[in-house]
């Protein structure tokens, strides 16, 4: 018999192929290549939420993932360095590979046996309570009275002993004040957005993992993870999208940023950021969008 166990599957929209990044990224040589390798990589990654290493502790290196996405060394190495570029996947210093936005592609769902046995429980349960409703029904017709006598008799006994009280306007409830700390407003004003992002949902939603990280107490290399440190990560992340002239599309979302692959700890540090070789000294100039394709078009000759 089958172990019963659950299984990921990769849920794609119907416009993931019209995506700037996917476009781009296929309009290279080998590009459709790199796609291939870019969706069996997020194929590997499901069941781990997106981390990629073999065996949980093991780093995949490009002779392994040639391996398990049967595609050339080199094709991969290239590959690899191209996803990094497009912010598509992110590798830490342990080796681990981490998908970018991968929640959104993971689906999860039980085992066909899990749901043979939870059809045959909801028939059992539905055939016994009619079993019960039958009981009941019959058991009332084999009284010599009739049942709605007894239910007039019940009725009346009950307004006797229980005369009706005044009907009392219940309390409406308050909404829920979600106090937003004032560092947490201000991280979330200067977080750069992408397109379409930043709503209430988004903010409640970071809200939420930002108040986690605070319960965790987090300490990294002797710099202790406050609200103070936690809006400097977003002030630095910011500054680096406007040096870098960073397309919207490519930034992280902000749940992302402070949620469980943690890309806020990228940014404890503010660091100088070198644009063609030197220091950029406008860090919070905006890029035209003729640089932007000049910046696009070197990238590409350059694989």
């Amino acid at each position: 018999m089958a172990e019963d166990k659950k299984y990921y599957y990769l849920k794609l929209k119907e416009n993931f192929f019209d995506s700037d990044e996917i476009k781009l990224l296929e309009s290279v040589e080998n590009g459709y290549l790199y796609s291939n390798i870019l969706l069996k990589m997020f194929l590997k990654s499901l069941k781990s939420e997106g981390r990629l290493m073999f065996r949980e502790n093991i780093p995949y290196n490009s002779k392994m993932l040639a391996a398990v996405t049967g595609h050339n060394i080199d094709v991969v190495d290239k590959a690899i360095k191209v996803f990094i570029d497009f912010g598509l996947i992110q590798i830490l210093d342990s080796g681990a590979i981490y998908i970018a936005d991968i929640q959104s592609y993971i689906g999860e769902s039980s085992t066909e046996a899990d749901r043979k046995r939870e059809y045959r429980l909801k028939i059992e349960a539905e055939s016994k309570l009619l079993g019960q409703m039958s009981g009941q029904m019959s058991g009332h017709l084999s009284d010599e009275r009739p049942p709605e006598l007894d239910i007039e008799k019940d009725k009346e006994l009950e307004l006797n002993n229980n005369p009706p009280q005044p009907l009392v306007a219940k309390p409406k409830k308050e909404k829920t004040d979600l106090n937003y700390s004032q560092d947490f407003e201000e991280a979330f004003i200067v977080y750069p957005h992408r397109q379409g992002d930043g709503d209430e949902k988004d903010k409640v939603d970071a809200w939420a993992k930002w108040r986690g990280i605070l319960k965790k107490n987090i300490k990294i290399n002797d710099i202790v993870v406050n609200e103070t440190v936690l809006l400097e990560c977003a002030r630095n992340y910011a500054d680096e999208c406007a040096a870098l002239k960073r397309e919207e599309e490519y930034h992280y979302k902000i749940t992302n940023f402070y949620g469980k692959l943690g890309y806020y700890k990228k940014y404890l540090i503010k660091k100088p950021i070198k644009i063609n070789g030197g220091f950029d000294e406008q860090r919070n100039r905006k890029p035209t969008a003729a640089e932007h394709h000049a910046a696009v078009s070197k990238l590409l000759n350059s694989l």
